[in-house]
């Protein structure tokens, strides 16, 4: 058995503190949750996670899948584990890879696209659909708007361009944080049931009936939300947000795609996970329950709470794999002394309310 320090002495790169060993050591059956803080060097920990399970025949190259959220991203993770790789079989430490056997490193939404083109027959919808651009998108989202036949429409003063913003941005919204029809429309007429309620005070209310009136335009815009998806399944073309819905419909109705894709995905690496959206979240829960996952974030750095994401996912991701092991990292790698100090007093607030306990970001040796 190779440790962390082991085998990064066997590549000549920097020992890993103690965190980063123990992240790296962690049992390759169990379920983590790594608190990395800003700078922590979570993608080399994630890298050297995968190299120690290869090194020490915990499983396959090809076997270990790795998500995060952008292209960057997963081109940088899969580009170190890649050449880290290779150098280990340079050294006799591990198998020879090639681009046929060796991790899958993509972001979430290319993960969710590939699940779809696998098994999108199953749902009679076309395995090469084309994932629209944006400007396509924006045109026949046009399209559909300006032929609709929604009476409602007519006492609408509210232009074509922005009714379809309101369009797209809705569908976006329901599919990221699966909202169910009929929840929707239920929210809408208890909503308008405010201007019924006996008026108080001066008995004069003019925003509440404003702001019913403008709830009251979300039945008419989901209808027009459900023109926008038939012509899209109509012509085969999907938009990035139907990639993770359909990707969940079909985990949902078909159990033996999660079957298949737990087999061919032994061991999966989470990254900036507190940035998940509720479908993601769902999707990513639906296939690696019980099963060998590490998620990495800090509820420290959410920044898509506006599409539906939450730091809670981190406190959440035990109840939602199991139980879990919770890991830390926090050595600052990108930061002097004086600029942690100033950044440890501004966050703590955030520590104090955080659900998750969040270390205070310390220096690194030379810094």
């Amino acid at each position: 058995m190779l440790s962390a320090r082991e085998l990064s002495a066997a590549l000549g790169l920097p020992e890993p503190t103690t965190e980063q060993a123990a992240v790296i050591e962690a049992t390759p059956e169990g379920i983590a949750r790594v608190i990395a803080g800003a700078g922590s060097g979570k993608t080399e920990t994630m890298a050297l996670r995968v190299l120690w399970l290869v090194a020490n025949e915990h499983v396959q190259p090809d076997a270990v899948l790795g998500l995060t959220f952008t292209r960057k991203a997963a081109g940088e993770l899969q580009g170190r584990i890649q050449s880290r790789l290779r150098a280990l079989h340079e050294r006799g430490l591990a198998p020879t890879t090639d681009e046929f056997h060796s991790p899958s490193v993509s972001t979430y939404n290319s993960f969710a696209s590939a699940l779809y083109r696998d098994y999108a027959v199953l749902l009679g919808r076309d395995p090469d659909a084309r994932v629209l651009s944006e400007a396509s998108a924006w045109a026949l989202a046009t399209r559909v708007v300006s032929q609709s036949t929604l009476p409602e429409l007519s006492e609408w003063d509210v232009t074509v361009p922005a009714l379809v913003r309101m369009v797209r941005t809705l569908g976006a919204r329901l599919q990221e944080n699966r909202v169910a029809p009929e929840d929707m429309d239920a929210f809408v007429r208890e909503f308008a049931a405010l201007v019924d309620l006996a008026p108080g005070g001066r008995g004069a209310y003019k925003q509440v009936e404003e702001w019913v009136q403008k709830v009251g335009s979300l039945g008419t815009l989901r209808a027009l939300v459900e023109e926008f998806q038939e012509a899209k399944r109509l012509r085969g073309v999907l938009e990035f947000s139907d990639q993770i819905a359909l990707a969940l419909e079909i985990v949902e109705r078909f159990p033996h795609a999660i079957e298949q894709v737990r087999e061919r995905h032994q061991v999966v690496l989470l990254d900036e996970y507190q940035d998940t959206s509720v479908a993601q979240t769902t999707l990513l829960t639906a296939l690696f329950r019980e099963h060998p996952v590490m998620a990495v974030g800090d509820p420290h750095q959410a920044i898509y709470g506006w599409r539906g994401a939450s730091s809670s996912n981190l406190t959440d991701f035990v109840s939602d794999f199991g139980e879990a092991a919770t890991y830390s990292l926090s050595t600052s790698w990108r930061n002097g002394s004086r600029i942690l100090d100033a950044a440890n007093v501004i966050a703590a607030p955030l520590r104090e309310s955080s659900p998750v306990t969040v270390s205070t970001l310390s220096p690194a040796p030379k810094a």
